[in-house]
């Protein structure tokens, strides 16, 4: 049986595993527990991570607590390699505010990946419709893996799942190999940028 999770001290894994843009959770190890999303925008191997910083002018208080020689926890998904959580300790090395907010981490001693899938998954490429009935729109995308509980799905634009408490959410594609029409209706587990304006939808197949 795999392993739930592996600790590795090979960070040159770490370039591999993420891509620029990423979506990232960052928890400031705290009494707070302050969280914040940004994403990637440039690392440096053995040197630092650059990340966007959330607005400075309405999260103040996150920035002075940034500073404080607090830790913090950073969280993504290996979204186009293993599809594991990571996760790596580090800490605030430099804070740019102009032009543009930025963040700078050091690079990190070691890394922790989380297995999230309870089945293997087929990597593929299958056009397929996401219909969100309670909004009453519908996209065009592609499924890039699938398993019998669920499928990752690509899309250039996210508008169709913008309100996830309100999501109603249908897929339909054709199976492979059988060639039949297939229509699921779908649970939104994860969301994960894609570029500029594109996602990665993570799907559950309700049963």
């Amino acid at each position: 049986m795999q392993p739930q999770s592996r600790t590795s001290l090979d960070t040159s894994e770490l370039i591999h595993s993420l891509t620029l843009g990423q979506f990232m959770n960052v928890e400031i190890l705290n009494i707070h527990k302050d969280r914040f999303n940004t994403t990637l925008i440039g690392l440096k191997p053995q040197k630092f991570l650059l990340l966007e910083l959330p607005n400075i002018v309405k999260r103040g208080e996150l920035l002075d607590r940034m500073l404080m020689n607090n830790n913090l926890m950073v969280r993504t998904i290996c979204e186009l390699t293993t599809g594991e959580c990571l996760a790596f300790e580090t800490a605030v090395d430099a804070i740019v505010k102009t032009p543009h907010p930025l963040v700078y981490l050091n690079y990190p001693l070691q890394l922790v990946f989380h297995q999230l899938r309870k089945e293997n998954r087929k990597h593929l490429f299958i056009t397929a419709s996401l219909l969100n009935k309670a909004q009453g729109v519908q996209a065009q995308g592609t499924i890039v893996d699938i398993s019998t509980g669920g499928c990752r799905l690509e899309l250039d634009h996210d508008e169709i799942v913008d309100n996830q408490e309100d999501n109603q959410l249908q897929i339909r594609f054709t199976e492979p190999g059988s060639g039949a029409e297939v229509t699921r209706q779908v649970r939104l587990c994860s969301r994960r940028k894609k570029g500029s304006s594109g996602v990665y939808l993570g799907l559950a197949f309700d049963t």
